[in-house]
């Protein structure tokens, strides 16, 4: 499984904005994708302090989208 952090500009915020993705070690052709939205006083940080995402897709096989 890999961990990626990307950081980007967001012209609409003018900000730099940050991404997370785990991305499971499969080889398949297909991997089943999850997008992950924070509410709109968190962000993507939330998601991997806060819950197990990281365990389950690992479990699951899938990748994980955070913006």
């Amino acid at each position: 499984m890999a961990f990626v952090e990307l950081l980007t500009f967001a012209k609409a915020t003018c900000s730099e904005e940050k991404i997370y993705l785990i991305v499971p070690d499969k080889t398949d052709d297909e991997i089943p994708v999850l997008y992950l939205l924070h509410g709109g006083s968190g962000s993507c940080d939330d998601w991997i302090l806060n819950s197990g995402i990281a365990r389950d897709a690992e479990q699951k096989g899938i990748a994980v989208i955070m913006p």
